[in-house]
């Protein structure tokens, strides 16, 4: 059998007797020995140091490198970032290097529940815990993460985690239509608090995802593969640090403060990107192929439009 047709599965997955624990805990600064996960607060923890130090990069993916083999993933964490499925994958087998049952989700590319057209091509983890309950969880989200593992189906909200992002509820519920098929669909939501008055306002809906749709690995190339055809396909790199989350968009670097307010600096050359990009994400721009100093490719219009819309106010 092709092995494209094969399904992604984090037990069978070749990682070549690579520990992800002891590549985590080392660039996470955290004892081997200390490196534990005994209850959901860990993991919490653990997610939000991994966002402070992994930063998201879709850099691999624009300069056609559509793997997510061992080989990626352990770049992804040493050096590299990488994409929500980079991230996602790391944790996962983190996971379930601690024994915890944990498989792959995507989003439906179809829904009307992403928030964005782009998150369509998201992916993210369930994880089956200790008390039998199912818990989605989530790191390659940005401004959406919420760290703390959700209860999946539970309409009971959680706060987020981060006190470096806006205070905010969680909630992931479930979608009972019949459209995509009968499989189980679930919406992660989220609702801002505001600083001032500790109004809550409207929940929104971030992404939809099948509960147990078994995802092949050719699935996720084809998948790949659109989105480097896509409008989308402009250099993103994010990350967060405790006064706030930092989100750098091709042309613009954009900090959203835990308050929720906004500050923008307008990236003018190719010079300037590169020193943002190592002194804020930690990422050296001569890692990767796509970047070429002799040429600018800063202003095309998809990437001005995208900008727009990555810049409007995020409720």
């Amino acid at each position: 059998m092709d092995s494209n047709f094969e399904f992604f599965d984090y037990k069978n997955y070749n990682k070549k007797n690579i520990c992800i624990k002891e590549l985590i805990s080392k660039k996470l600064k955290i004892e081997s020995s200390q490196f534990e996960i005994e209850a959901l607060e860990d993991i919490a923890s653990i997610s939000q140091l991994f966002s402070k130090e992994i930063p998201f990069s879709n850099f691999e993916l624009i300069g056609g490198n559509l793997n997510f083999d061992i080989d990626t993933i352990v770049n992804c964490i040493q050096n590299k970032g990488g994409r929500c499925l980079h991230l996602n994958i790391a944790l996962g087998l983190l996971l379930t290097e601690f024994g915890i049952k944990v498989h792959l989700v995507k989003a439906i590319e179809e829904s009307p529940y992403n928030i964005y057209d782009i998150f369509r091509f998201h992916y993210g983890n369930v994880f089956k815990w200790r008390d039998g309950r199912y818990y989605f969880h989530d790191v390659g989200l940005g401004y959406f993460n919420h760290y703390y593992p959700i209860e999946i189906g539970n309409e009971t909200p959680i706060e987020g985690y981060s006190k470096s992002l806006p205070p905010s509820l969680f909630r992931v519920i479930e979608n009972n239509n019949n459209n995509y098929g009968p499989d189980k669909k679930y919406i992660l939501q989220k609702k801002l608090i505001n600083n001032n008055t500790q109004e809550e306002n409207d929940f929104i809906s971030v992404f939809e995802f099948k509960f147990k749709e078994k995802i092949t690995f050719q699935a996720i190339i084809e998948r790949s593969s659109r989105f480097i055809k896509s409008p989308y396909c402009f250099p993103v790199a994010s990350i967060l640090r405790e006064e706030g989350y930092y989100f750098l968009a091709n042309n613009s670097l954009t900090i959203f403060s835990p308050s929720n307010s906004k500050s923008i600096t307008k990236i003018n050359d190719i010079e300037q990107f590169e020193m943002i990009l190592l002194k804020h994400f930690n990422l050296d721009i001569r890692l990767f192929k796509f970047f070429k100093k002799e040429e600018n490719h800063f202003e095309c219009q998809a990437n001005i439009d995208a900008n727009r819309l990555i810049n409007s106010n995020i409720n």
